[in-house]
């Protein structure tokens, strides 16, 4: 383990029982947690069974049993308050959430996902190794996900104990719009555990830089988004604009919730493609002409590059565009991007 001495991996972070635990056994070093191979030596034919065992409610039963940590650092007690901070930030990826995901345009132009939790997993820790700032390590959890670490660093003032929920936030809707993978919401506490993996083809950086940069972008971002929607309801205020006419139109509920969904799974359809922001603008304003201005917020305000004045901008050109031009596209252009990131709006009738 000397190698791995005075590196970032060189941490404490609480170790206990099992995921019933409240009290910390021990502190415990991160790169013994990781790399030892006396735990794997221990737990190997319990992972093994873990990983064979198919029925989700015997899998869970058999994980269980495992040890865990905190990796965020060190509770003496999970209820109380924290003693001190790893600067790692965990995230798990799971085959239940990805494995319905769209990652890839074949040669026909259509969306296709994984064909497996392996194929899942080389495509996540390709893309956390290889494009994510911080990427410390990657590997795979004690069932058939992902488990990875990304370093932040302790010592600034961006990465603290009270932004971490704010930080996941950011962190998870990156991963969404940029890798298409969805990381594991429920495990956005700072005293979230993990269970005890093994895996010999991990992936690990001792310095891969931090990510303190891009969060402050991204928290910049978070902010600007919670402002987004003073800033729309007081621009059609202002504009005075007449109702829609398909006002409260079937057309209309579909765009609404394709609006919703895209919000919720953090998907943006204007994607980082400046032509493609610009035909959404085109098809809002040739559809709805003023009134679509709001709806053009809402889908750029899904990226992490959305800008309240450039979208202003975009939007005022697009109006212009159509009342200059004699165009076709219309807010069905919307719907079919939409459906090839498998967005479908007529999910919304499913429930009625």
């Amino acid at each position: 383990m000397k190698e791995y001495k005075n590196t970032i991996f060189d941490t404490e972070v609480g170790l206990y029982k099992n995921c019933f635990s409240k009290k910390m056994e021990r502190p415990i070093k991160l790169y013994n947690w990781l790399f030892s191979d006396k735990g794997a030596n221990i737990y190997k034919p319990l992972i093994e069974e873990i990983r064979a065992e198919n029925d989700p409610q015997k899998r869970l039963q058999l994980k269980q049993k495992l040890p865990v940590i905190t990796p965020t650092g060190i509770f003496k007690d999970r209820s109380k308050k924290m003693e001190s901070y790893s600067g790692f930030i965990p995230i798990d990826i799971d085959w239940t959430d990805n494995k319905s995901q769209k990652i890839a345009v074949d040669e026909n132009g259509k969306l296709h996902g994984f064909t497996s939790a392996q194929n899942m997993r080389e495509y996540a820790k390709d893309y956390i190794s290889s494009q994510v700032p911080g990427g410390a390590y990657v590997g795979r959890s004690a069932s058939n996900g992902i488990f990875a670490l990304l370093y932040i660093g302790t010592n600034n003032k961006v990465n603290t104990p009270d932004n971490y929920k704010a930080i996941y936030n950011a962190i998870e809707k990156r991963f969404a719009e940029d890798g298409f993978l969805f990381i594991d919401s429920s495990k956005s506490n700072l005293n979230s555990i993990r269970f005890y993996s093994m895996d010999q083809d991990c992936l690990y950086d001792l310095d891969p830089g931090k990510w303190t940069d891009q969060i402050k972008k991204d928290l910049v971002v978070e902010e600007r988004l919670k402002s987004h929607k003073n800033h729309v309801e007081t621009q059609h205020i202002k504009s005075q604009a007449p109702a829609l006419t398909v006002y409260n139109s079937d057309q209309e509920k579909d765009l609404l919730f394709v609006i919703e969904q895209s919000k919720k799974h953090g998907w943006p359809l204007c994607a980082d493609r400046e032509q493609n922001w610009f035909k959404i603008g085109l098809a809002l304003a040739n559809t709805y002409g003023e009134s679509g201005r709001g709806y053009f917020h809402d889908l750029s305000a899904v990226s992490y590059k959305y800008d309240y004045q450039d979208c202003e901008k975009k939007y005022k050109y697009a109006l212009s565009y159509c009342q200059s031009n004699s165009l076709s596209i219309n807010v069905q252009y919307i719907f079919k991007q939409a459906k090839d990131l498998g967005l479908h709006y007529s999910e919304r009738y499913r429930d009625k």
